[in-house]
């Protein structure tokens, strides 16, 4: 109610102090509204450090969007206050891949392109990216085409099945969950990708 003013004047100091208190008492929701105002700097001055420890208090807890944010502040360029760690990246990016984040879908799928902390594999970005479309981000598609150009035949065959795998994994784990994403995409213009500096 403090932050968006409701039925209150809206207060960004009251508001992240309130936060603050529910997520040091063990919400995830909290964790990640105190989170997100400390990686903007809203309510109080801009801290990455406090910023990670509240995204990873929720992504411990399962929260999805913290997992991704979490991943996305790992990878972005913040060396004065937070180091980039690719490996991080990774890890969190994959929690929340395998949970249905089309976001974390494609960083993850930037990552293995790129080779960004990890060995380079292109038939697993190219699964990702086409996953990541699929459940509905469509920035996704530029960089699978791309990688189409790069691989042979055997390697995008490669990751058409581990695609197919992966969806029929998840369809089981979550029922119903697969009727709202999209065919794969047609063909598309290949366009250059923008470099992994995701922003909060």
């Amino acid at each position: 109610m403090y932050l968006n003013g409701l039925g209150a004047e809206a207060n960004l100091t009251v508001a992240l102090t309130w936060f603050t208190m529910a997520a040091d008492n063990g919400s995830p929701d909290a964790q990640f509204n105190a989170a997100v105002m400390y990686a903007t700097g809203r309510g109080a001055d801009r801290d990455l450090i406090k910023a990670r420890d509240y995204f990873t208090m929720a992504a411990e807890l399962g929260m999805r969007d913290a997992q991704t944010q979490l991943g996305m502040l790992y990878a972005s360029d913040n060396e004065t206050e937070l180091p980039r760690n690719y490996e991080q990246a990774q890890f969190w990016f994959n929690r929340s891949a395998h949970r249905g984040d089309s976001t974390a879908q494609f960083f993850l799928g930037r990552i293995y392109s790129e080779g960004l902390g990890t060995e380079q594999n292109l038939p697993m970005a190219h699964m990702w990216y086409e996953i990541s479309y699929r459940f509905g981000y469509e920035p996704a598609v530029r960089s699978m085409n791309r990688l189409r150009g790069e691989m042979n035949p055997e390697q995008l065959s490669q990751s058409q099945l581990m695609g197919l795998r992966w969806m029929t994994q998840y369809a089981i784990r979550n029922p119903g969950s697969l009727l709202t994403t999209r065919d794969a995409p047609a063909d598309a213009t290949v366009e250059a990708s923008p470099p992994l500096n995701p922003q909060i």
